[in-house]
C-alpha cells in the first residue's frame, strides 16, 4: 500500500504536467483530469487518438499515458 500523502502529490504533479505539456498538443474538445487520470472527449479518429497518446508519452518517459477509444 503506498504512502497516505501519494495521491496529493500526484495530483500536484499532475496539475503541473498538465498546465505545461497537455495544452501544448492542442487536443479538439474537452479534458478533465482527476488526480492521475485524464478523459478526453473528442470526434477525434483511432489512428488520431493512437496519435496524440503517442505524443504523451514522448513528453516525459516516466509518465505512460494509455487510451481506451468508444
Amino acid at each position: 500500500m503506498g504512502n497516505t500523502i501519494s495521491p496529493i502529490l500526484a495530483d500536484i504533479y499532475m496539475d503541473e504536467y498538465q498546465k505545461q505539456h497537455l495544452h501544448e498538443l492542442n487536443i479538439p474538445n474537452k479534458i478533465w483530469r482527476y488526480v492521475d487520470d485524464i478523459l478526453i472527449i473528442t470526434k477525434m479518429s483511432k489512428p488520431q487518438l493512437d496519435k496524440y497518446v503517442n505524443d504523451f508519452n514522448k513528453i516525459r518517459g516516466t509518465i505512460k499515458f494509455t487510451s481506451e477509444f468508444e
